[in-house]
């Protein structure tokens, strides 16, 4: 299961709310506003905080589950002008299809953003896979996305599968606990014959044949060869 650690070096202020978080996130580099910090009428603060800070890289504000929709659209207002945010973590935010879309729109125009974790959100489906397919199609910056335990199902997995044939940056994908399918299973394969920067691609709990999997896998580990042997040949010169 792709996931992210959660280093004790990230700071969570003690005792202060979001309104009093323009100050922190404009200095820190790394911030933990995890589990129960905000709700939708604090995201406007969060947001325009990301407006300004010159130095956070790292922004978690998973398990917030009344962020919602609402406040996706109010934090992606911020995202879309953010310079510095290379890790975003809203897992477990009741973010859905709707509040998603907002999110990658923001992506259509950041080009910091490396890590994008959307885990615990089952009500990202098929429209949400569709919306981050079409911003993994134009978007050079992002490296891994996780959509763990969300709920996009075999057509989530085609929308992904044409992003994974275009794309040429992402490199981690996790679709861990998907209600995926051999026929999901089969688009990726097919997606997976035309790439070859995909590094890592979670699939576990989703009910695909062992024949797809075994397909994957080697697809992915090819990959992984032939960066080594490609990082290999440049070192060299």
């Amino acid at each position: 299961m792709t996931s992210t650690a959660h280093p004790s070096s990230r700071r969570r202020p003690k005792g202060v709310r979001a309104r009093q978080m323009t100050y922190h996130i404009r200095k820190e580099e790394q911030l933990n506003l995890a589990y129960g910090y905000l709700k939708e009428e604090d995201c406007p603060t969060i947001s325009e905080a990301l407006r300004k800070t010159r130095k956070l890289t790292l922004l978690d504000l998973r398990g917030n589950d009344r962020v919602g929709d609402a406040g996706a659209k109010l934090l992606a207002e911020g995202l879309r002008t953010n310079r510095t945010v290379t890790t975003l973590d809203l897992s477990d935010c009741h973010i859905g299809d709707q509040g998603l879309r907002y999110i990658c729109d923001a992506l259509e125009v950041n080009k910091t953003l490396h890590t994008l974790l959307l885990g615990l959100n089952p009500a990202i489906m098929r429209i949400g896979a569709k919306n981050i397919a079409e911003a993994l199609k134009r978007n050079k910056s992002l490296r891994s996305v996780s959509l763990y335990r969300c709920n996009i199902g075999d057509e989530g997995a085609a929308h992904l599968s044409e992003a994974i044939r275009l794309n040429t940056t992402l490199e981690s994908l996790s679709l861990f606990n998907n209600d995926i399918g051999d026929e999901g299973g089969q688009r990726l394969v097919n997606a997976l014959e035309r790439n070859d920067t995909l590094q890592k691609l979670e699939l576990r709990c989703n009910p695909i044949g062992k024949g797809l999997i075994d397909q994957i896998e080697r697809m992915i580990e090819l990959n992984r060869k032939n960066k080594s042997a490609r990082g290999t040949k440049e070192d060299v010169h």
